[in-house]
């Protein structure tokens, strides 16, 4: 019998934008998920990188019991064929609230430096991200849903 702390993780990543000046409109059409995984250990750091193509890839002892999927973020009412210059704020760990409990950090993101905006002022960003576990050897849920909170900053 396997001894795996199977987290069947849900990651709800939340994006927090800054832009100047301030229009625009941002509407998240899909959330940066890691999909289901299951740490066989976290006596060292383990990665799962979710690619802006959709594909996965995991390093160590993660183990993908469900792929994730990119962020999709749909960007409107933004100034005609501007180049808007993106960035992120990373390292960024997770906040979850259980005492006795290991956090996950996201490491990097997947996107593109810079994001041109179309005839209508509108734009579509993918982005993927790695996921990494802590490394020190204490435990994850089981079940539970890890908030991360990243901020990108939209400049033009």
């Amino acid at each position: 019998m396997s001894n795996y702390n199977l987290a069947a993780l849900i990651f709800v990543v939340f994006f927090s934008f800054y832009s100047w000046p301030a229009y625009g409109d941002i509407t998240v059409n899909q959330q940066l998920s890691f999909g289901k995984i299951a740490i066989t250990s976290n006596a060292s750091v383990s990665t799962t990188t979710v690619r802006r193509n959709g594909s996965q890839q995991s390093t160590n002892k993660i183990l993908v019991v469900q792929s994730g999927e990119p962020a999709i973020l749909q960007l409107s009412n933004f100034p005609i064929y501007t180049t808007m210059n993106l960035s992120a704020n990373t390292p960024v760990s997770s906040a979850m609230g259980y005492g006795g409990t290991e956090q996950f950090t996201i490491t990097a993101l997947d996107m593109p430096a810079s994001v041109k905006t179309d005839l209508a002022g509108q734009a579509t960003l993918i982005i993927g991200g790695t996921l990494a576990t802590s490394g020190l050897g204490g435990v994850y849920y089981n079940e539970a849903v890890y908030n991360i909170y990243l901020e990108i900053e939209f400049s033009y």
